[in-house]
Order: structure tokens, then C-alpha cells, then sequence
């Protein structure tokens, strides 16, 4: 089904993004054809959902490091970044922030928190 990857994502980044009362969760593809049918709505406040091909980034990982490169410096180390990208990893650590694992993420965002 078009679209169910992404919309599957987002169903488990924003059930997390709400359990645990984060302040602020991106989600970020690559790129997808579906990114209207996947945003959030009004009621999901600090929930984003992008598209590094909308953000006019070759790819998610460039657009990953320039939002890291966004963030205060005294927040990021209170950052995470879920990739399973070794070197996007090495460039989002030399930036100053958290790295995760999605197969880590996606088994502690699904459970009951």
C-alpha cells in the first residue's frame, strides 16, 4: 500500500511523541509522495512530520544535520536522532547530539510507556 511505511512511522513517532510529553519530535523522510495524507493535525502541537526533498536538502540525512545544527547548543545533548545510518551517526555525534538506533527506538516507542 502507498504510503503505509510512512504513515505506520508516524502513527508510532507521535503515540511516543505524546506517552512521553516531548516537548518537540520531527520526523523526517527522504522523500515520500504522501507527506500531505501524513501530517499531523492541529491537536498534535510540537509534532512535525517533513521531507528533506521539501526542506531543499538532497536527502534526510543532510536535512537531519542542519536541524541539529538548528538546536542550542546547551539543548542538544537532550537531542535524539534515530538512524541506523553508521555515518549520519558519526556527523549527527560531531554535532553534539543523541543517537539511537531505529530496531532500539521503534521496540521502546511501540511498548506501553
Amino acid at each position: 500500500r502507498n504510503g503505509a511505511v510512512e504513515t505506520t512511522l508516524r502513527d508510532i513517532a507521535l503515540s511516543f511523541h505524546k506517552q512521553m510529553k516531548l516537548q518537540y519530535t520531527n520526523l523526517c523522510f527522504d522523500r515520500t509522495a504522501n507527506l500531505s495524507t501524513i501530517l499531523p493535525g492541529k491537536d498534535e502541537e510540537g509534532f512535525e512530520v517533513c521531507s528533506a526533498e521539501a526542506l531543499n536538502c538532497k536527502n534526510a540525512d543532510d536535512a537531519l544535520v542542519e536541524m541539529a545544527k538548528q538546536i542550542n547548543e546547551s539543548e542538544r545533548d537532550k537531542s535524539l536522532f534515530i538512524t541506523s545510518d553508521t555515518e549520519l551517526q558519526n556527523r549527527l555525534v560531531k554535532v553534539g547530539v543523541k543517537v539511537g538506533s531505529p530496531r532500539q527506538w521503534i521496540k521502546y516507542a511501540s511498548k506501553d510507556n
